[in-house]
This record gives structure tokens, sequence and C-alpha cells, in this order.
């Protein structure tokens, strides 16, 4: 269990730095591996890589076989927290494919889920994946709420990177709904979250929201 955990964190690596090919081929080997050893958590984790792989690389069906795949091994497994992640790759998977509702509603069902499993994190992770769904509809009041409900929680649990997409997020969705002095303030929290961190591409990210709202 511990090798296909460590191998989808490898696989996740090569994908930050853009290389498909070689994350698919880690996840390859991961799930060979899971598959000689029966054991329903290792293959859960490997079949989560090979969705993930085949997600970037913007071949969502067969993705969305693999998530499929994963929530049966998670169960399985008798791991809350494994079916939550199935069932929220399950969501973003059939949101990708053209149908958002369907997606919102499985992604419903994955925060029903990481309640059960407990941690804000978690819970933080199943209402961000819903907002972007809730945007991706137009449905921005809504999406703007779920975000707000988010950074609420990082306030009290704090987590630089989460609070930071969530700021960007945020931004964007004040925006959308024509609410300049928000989405100003949270876009320079962002910026200002960034340079905390030292990450050159979070501050790259949010540099350019704020020269893009210049020149708006």
């Amino acid at each position: 269990d511990q090798m296909s955990e460590a191998m989808l964190r490898a696989s996740m690596r090569y994908l930050r730095f853009g290389d498909i090919d070689q994350s698919v081929a880690m996840s390859v080997q991961g799930l060979e591996m899971a598959r000689r050893s029966d054991s329903p958590r290792a293959l859960a984790f490997a079949l989560h890589g090979m969705g993930t792989s085949f997600t970037m690389a913007g071949r969502h069906a067969q993705a969305l076989d693999y998530f499929k795949q994963m929530l049966i091994e998670a169960r399985r497994a008798g791991s809350l927290l494994l079916e939550a992640d199935a069932t929220t790759s399950i969501g973003n998977a059939t949101a990708a494919m053209g149908d958002l509702k369907g997606g919102e509603a499985h992604l419903r069902d994955a925060i029903k889920l990481y309640q059960r499993v407990g941690g804000p994190f978690y819970v933080n992770f199943g209402l961000f994946n819903l907002a972007t769904n809730l945007r991706k509809q137009g449905r921005h009041a809504e999406a703007m709420a779920t975000l707000e409900q988010v950074l609420s929680i990082y306030e009290q649990h704090p987590n630089r990177i989460g609070r930071w997409y969530t700021l960007m997020a945020l931004s964007e969705e004040s925006a959308s709904l024509a609410r300049p002095a928000p989405a100003q303030a949270f876009a320079d929290a962002a910026y200002t979250l960034a340079q905390q961190i030292g990450s050159a591409v979070y501050i790259a990210q949010s540099a350019r929201r704020l020269s893009e709202m210049a020149a708006a």
C-alpha cells in the first residue's frame, strides 16, 4: 500500500512538471504492482494515478472508467477517504465530459463523505471542487457563497496554498458578479500571500491576475 501511494505521488510530481507521458508510465507500473498484490487499497491508489494522468491528457472518458474502478476498490478497502476522493474524481470527470449537473451531484455526495471522514482540509477540498463546478454552470452567487465558506474554514485552520487558490477564485467570482472592489481586494491578498509562500509560480499567477484587472 505504501509503495502504491508513493508511486501515485511520483506520478503527480511528473504531472506538475507537465511530463504526462512519464506520469502515465509511472501510473501503469503502479497499477501492475497493485494488481499483483491484490490489495484493494493499493489498487485504489494506482487507479487514481491512472485516472488523473488521463484527465491531464484530456482523455476524460478513460479517466472516468479508472475512477469508477477506484470507487469499487475504495469500498472494498473500507476507506471512506478513498471513496470520497474517487467520488470527487468521478464528479469532475463527468463534468469535464459536459454533464455539469451530473458532476455536481457526485461532488455533493463526496462532500458528505469528507464530512464523515472529518478534518477541515478534506471538507474544503470537496467544497472547492463544488464551487469550481458551480462557476462552470454560471451559478456565480452560489459559487461565491461556497468559496466564502472555504475561506472561513481556512481562517480557522490555516493552509496557505489552499487559501491562495481560494483567494484567486474569489477574485474571479467577484469580478463575474460585477463587484470590482472585492475582486481587487482578494487579488491583492492573493499576491501578498504568494509572496509569503515564496513560490515563483504563485507569485507569477497572482501578478498576472493583477495585470489583467488593471487592463480591464
